[in-house]
């Protein structure tokens, strides 16, 4: 069954992307409130959500926030994993840090799986912050 991904227009918002952008990457806040940029491993503050086209830098950036978003992978991912992302901002599994416990910013959760790193997903997007512990 393949997913629908329309998403309600009042579910995204706009940001000037600062670098170029990819389709389905986590996206966080940038230097100020108007710009937005790439997610990195695990973050740890202002999630915006899920970018929905690729966009270059300079433009404005779609951002879903709420829905079902297509997010691109940055490992295997089992439906139903708690979703947060890699240091290019692809989704990755939630897991515990090998230090102990660790706050970060989920993306959502996966509402289908997928093998490999660089293909897409369906991510039901809630923005959360969480303690993996």
């Amino acid at each position: 069954m393949e997913v629908s991904y329309n998403v309600d227009p009042n579910q995204i918002i706009a940001r000037l992307a600062s670098v170029d952008i990819a389709e389905g990457l986590a996206l966080i806040v940038d230097t100020d409130d108007a710009h937005c940029t790439i997610a990195g491993l695990n973050p740890s503050s202002g999630v915006l959500g899920v970018s929905r086209t690729r966009t270059p830098a300079g433009q404005s950036c779609d951002i879903v926030q709420g829905g079902i978003a297509r997010m691109k992978a940055g490992a295997a991912i089992v439906r139903g994993n708690w979703i947060t992302s890699d240091a290019s901002g692809r989704g990755i599994p939630a897991t515990l840090n090998a230090a102990g416990a660790t706050y970060i910013e989920l993306v959502g959760q996966a509402i289908e799986s997928t093998d490999a790193a660089d293909t897409f997903f369906a991510c039901k997007v809630l923005l959360a912050p969480a303690i993996i512990a």
